[in-house]
């Protein structure tokens, strides 16, 4: 059940941040990371065992259509530099954007070792 409620989160965060053009200053541990033991928001706690737990967990909701692929490309494309920067950096506390560029690379490295 809390994990159900995890990954639905994840996923209106994420819906949120896509529409919602007027959100700022929001705390970089409020950002949907595709992690399940992030807890002191640091780069090295993004392992790609973490981030394949994540993605491939069973209670993940996902398009029965999509193959492990698409579903590792669609988060890449969510944290990758262009769209992250763009989309979600405006929106983070100033004086955290650094940690979450520092973030968003780490989550990419790790699904990109995935694919």
């Amino acid at each position: 059940q809390a994990l159900q409620q995890l990954f639905a989160l994840y996923e209106a965060k994420w819906a949120e941040l896509k529409t919602n053009h007027t959100l700022s200053s929001i705390d970089v541990r409020e950002l949907p990371w595709p992690s399940l033991a992030l807890k002191r928001f640091t780069v090295q706690e993004f392992t790609r065992e973490d981030v394949l737990t994540f993605v491939f967990h069973p209670l993940r909701p996902y398009p029965m259509q999509k193959s492990a692929k698409d579903r590792v490309k669609a988060e890449v494309l969510r944290f990758h530099p262009d769209k992250f920067n763009a989309l979600v950096l405006p929106k983070v506390r100033e004086d955290q954007r650094d940690l979450a560029q520092e973030l968003a690379g780490a989550a990419v490295r790790a699904l990109t070792t995935i694919m």
